[in-house]
């Protein structure tokens, strides 16, 4: 991604969790003030002292009684933290997508045949590699057993679904995991599949999280990392 698109992306997230930042530090000199104000209402030596102590929590937080303000401004506080931290998480997301170099794709064939255990066949795949092919240089791997779920008499047929990109069909009782991490070895190779890959840790693209999630919904394939939201029909016609 280009620096200048980069910081464009970054722009809105930063300033919210700058903005954030600062009322974070405010609630929490407000929390310190309101917890000093409770000591020194549980150390007031007579009545008078404790109404000033009760004045002057009304004036700072609109209530009169220590406890109840810190109850809220805890509460406040948490809620704040909450959002910096989900915020820190995006920014720092965004980063990692930015910073990477993305040369070439291998692509789980048969994980994208799904919306979620509904097979929707090669549509939403055909759409995404059509989507990405002018810009990344593709190769789909399936197992041998997307065949049958798909109807499709041979390989060739297959790979006619998806002209223009490589299309590899693993051996019949092998399974196609093993295949797609050791074509992503190359550190510019990143995997598109909603696998985890929890057999493998070893492999390159596992070790150094080069595996890239998708989601398919609604009649669209959604691809954060890499900016893609296509939408695919599944008529034939």
């Amino acid at each position: 991604m280009r620096a200048d698109a980069l910081d464009e992306e970054l722009d809105a997230p930063r300033t919210q969790f700058v903005a954030i930042g600062e009322e974070v530090e405010e609630l929490t000199r407000d929390l310190g003030r309101a917890e000093r104000l409770l000591r020194e209402l549980k150390h007031a030596d007579n009545s008078y002292e404790r109404a000033m102590v009760h004045q002057e929590c009304e004036r700072r937080f609109g209530t009169g009684s220590p406890a109840a303000a810190i109850g809220r401004l805890q509460k406040e506080l948490a809620a704040k933290e909450r959002t910096s931290e989900k915020l820190e998480r995006r920014l720092h997301d965004i980063a990692r997508r930015g910073s990477r170099e993305i040369r070439s794709l291998v692509i789980d064939g048969s994980n994208l045949c799904y919306e979620g255990d509904k097979l929707v066949g090669l549509f939403a795949l055909r759409e995404l590699c059509a989507r990405l092919q002018d810009e990344y240089e593709l190769t789909v791997i399936f197992d041998a057993s997307i065949r049958a779920r798909l109807g499709l008499p041979s390989d060739d047929r297959l790979r006619e679904q998806l002209s223009g990109v490589t299309v590899h069909v693993t051996a019949p009782g092998t399974s196609a995991d093993e295949t797609i991490l050791d074509l992503a070895d190359d550190p510019m190779t990143f995997v598109v599949s909603n696998d985890r890959f929890v057999d493998f840790p070893e492999k390159g693209a596992v070790r150094d999280r080069r595996v890239i999630r998708h989601e398919i919904v609604g009649g669209r394939v959604l691809v954060r990392d890499l900016k893609v939201d296509v939408e695919f029909s599944n008529r034939t016609s």
